[in-house]
């Protein structure tokens, strides 16, 4: 399932669009864990993760969008 190719009348694409919201897991649940890993990393001085370039920050700004 994808929304970069829909195409048809706007109300099959809302209805596509809205079946795949219902199956993604809710992001925000995964945003608190890494809020908390966060705050660990800061607490330890830890400035730089050298497996991702998002920050907290970042990640929370663009579930709100």
């Amino acid at each position: 399932m994808s929304i970069s190719g829909l195409e048809g009348e706007v109300d099959d694409q809302l209805s596509h669009t809205n079946s795949i919201a219902l199956n993604l897991p809710p992001l925000d649940q995964y945003l608190d864990i890494i809020a908390k890993l966060d705050t660990q990393c800061q607490e330890a001085n830890i400035e730089e993760n050298d497996f991702t370039t998002y920050t907290y920050d970042e990640l929370a700004y663009e579930l709100g969008l």
